[in-house]
């Protein structure tokens, strides 16, 4: 017997051993590296996808308040299909519209820049017009120019069949708003609703359809109920729908109508009476869109955005309207975002802007990674994921009075009046409803704010000169000379103060 040897030999054997297995453990390691996805990776990968819509809505209401809407705490009424809207997704409880009326906040939405970058802004008041004791503003364009892409003109180039729905006449009677639509719907009597031929003669809505605003709005969701019976088998869909409800004179139908107040009482709170019985009637309408969206489409399968171009005031700062400051009033707008792959029911308390409706939805959508290039707006998924923050918020462009910008930077609010050159500066965490001016006690923070809001708006500015400039380079001399005539005029304006540099 040779115990050593025979040790020896064991030991070599429990070596040998040890060695097999951990090449044997290395090769397992190596081929599990190189393996397919399995079964439990593509689940993982697939729930953290984004599920695209088949079928993308904007819906925008004319002249509606946040706060005038239960889902963001409204108790004298309830709005039970906006709040239906909002327990289906995310609703932004701050949103900020960068304009304070119609045309430059639509404008903005459809396309991610401010109006001045569009060139729809103010100008001296034609004619010595005067609206509610207060000098009412020309404007330097009414038009958006053909080489500015349009929401509609990004989503055909996705592959989606676009048609608009809007009841609104300072949009229907301008061509550039209908840039990118396949098919446009408007109301010409308060009960008759048509489509625009592009190829025909432009019949323009009649304002006089404004006082029966309710009526047209009807006529046309029963069109869109209609349209989207008869689009629902295309593979990709994307509807604008604009309802007027709102807007004055406040004429609600029953049985959403106030009853008449006792003699004597203050007409001020009847006409928000009014209006609360208007926002009634829109909150019925969205109901029958949502149900349209439902029965033709699918809810589940929707990117459905609910938005409004400015709010109204009712002499919350001494004025009625809208179009004459830059109030919480005018410029808190709700915005509710529902569809595939968004959490159900969840607010977000950050300021956000409706320029970055724009950005979001190509996002949700499933646009390009660069589609956001040369827009204004920040897509809002990111902060749904995140709950991260927008810096600022920037908004312009009046209809009456004095032209004002205002700048949001944190917590802190700054309204410029240009023609008087004076700033009034907010602390609406404190102050939400903007009562109590800091700027004589925060000089320094007031002029810090009015330094950033110059020197955007001059870059604003300066980017409007060069988008006109590239349109007119391939125009023809005639739209070279009105243009020279146009950039004449505006220097004009800017040495009387009332447009900046």
């Amino acid at each position: 017997m040779i115990p050593v040897r025979e040790g020896c030999f064991c030991m070599r054997s429990r070596g040998w051993m040890a060695l097999l297995i951990t090449v044997v453990i290395l090769a397992g390691i190596a081929i599990w590296l190189a393996r397919p996805s399995s079964s439990l990776d593509e689940a993982v990968q697939a729930s953290a996808a984004t599920v695209r819509p088949d079928a993308v809505f904007l819906i925008i209401v004319d002249t509606l308040r946040a706060d005038r809407l239960s889902c963001y705490g409204y108790t004298a009424h309830t709005t039970p299909n906006v709040d239906r809207l909002a327990s289906l997704g995310v609703t932004f409880t701050r949103a900020q519209s960068v304009a304070s009326w119609t045309r430059p906040s639509v404008a903005s939405i459809l396309t991610s820049l401010y109006p001045t970058q569009l060139g729809l802004v103010e100008q001296p008041a034609p004619r010595d017009q005067i609206f509610e004791w207060r000098e009412k503003r020309g404007q330097s364009s009414h038009v958006l120019l053909p080489n500015i892409d349009t929401m509609a003109e990004i989503m055909q180039r996705m592959g989606f069949f676009t048609g608009a729905f809007v009841n609104q006449p300072a949009l229907n009677h301008r061509r550039s708003y209908q840039q990118g639509f396949r098919e446009w719907f408007y109301p010409v009597t308060p009960d008759t609703v048509i489509q625009y031929d592009p190829e025909g003669e432009f019949t323009a809505q009649g304002w006089p359809t404004v006082k029966d605003a309710d009526r047209g709005d009807y006529a046309l969701v029963r069109t869109f109920d209609v349209w989207l019976g008869q689009r629902a088998q295309l593979p990709k869909l994307f509807a604008w729908v604009h309802l007027l409800t709102p807007h004055v004179p406040y004429r609600p139908p029953p049985p959403f109508a106030p009853p008449p107040p006792p003699e004597g009482s203050d007409r001020k709170l009847f006409k928000s009476a009014r209006y609360d019985g208007e926002v009634r009637t829109i909150d019925d309408m969205v109901g029958k869109l949502l149900d349209s969206i439902d029965r033709h489409v699918g809810l589940e399968r929707s990117l459905i955005v609910f938005t409004s171009d400015h709010g109204e005031e009712f002499h919350d700062h001494e004025m009625h309207g809208h179009g004459h400051s830059l109030h919480r009033e005018v410029l808190h707008v709700p915005l509710i975002v529902a569809g595939p792959s968004l959490p159900p029911g969840r607010s977000i308390d950050a300021y956000v802007r409706t320029i970055d409706i724009l950005p979001t939805i190509l996002d949700l959508a499933g646009g390009p990674p660069t589609g956001h290039e040369g827009m204004e707006g920040t897509t809002l998924a990111k902060l749904i994921a995140e709950d991260g923050r927008i810096r600022s918020v920037y908004s312009e462009a009046m209809l009456y009075g004095s032209t004002e910008r205002s700048l949001i930077e944190g917590e802190y609010k700054l309204m410029y009046d240009q023609q008087e050159r004076a700033c009034r500066l907010f602390d609406v965490s404190a102050d939400p409803d903007e009562r109590v001016d800091l700027a004589s006690e925060q000089p320094a923070h007031a002029s810090a704010m009015r330094r950033n809001l110059e020197s955007l708006h001059k870059r604003l500015t300066e980017d409007h000169r060069q988008i006109r400039r590239k349109y007119y380079e391939t125009a023809n001399p005639t739209e070279r000379e009105q243009e020279l005539q146009r950039e004449r005029g505006l220097e004009a304006l800017r040495a009387l103060g009332y447009i900046g540099d």
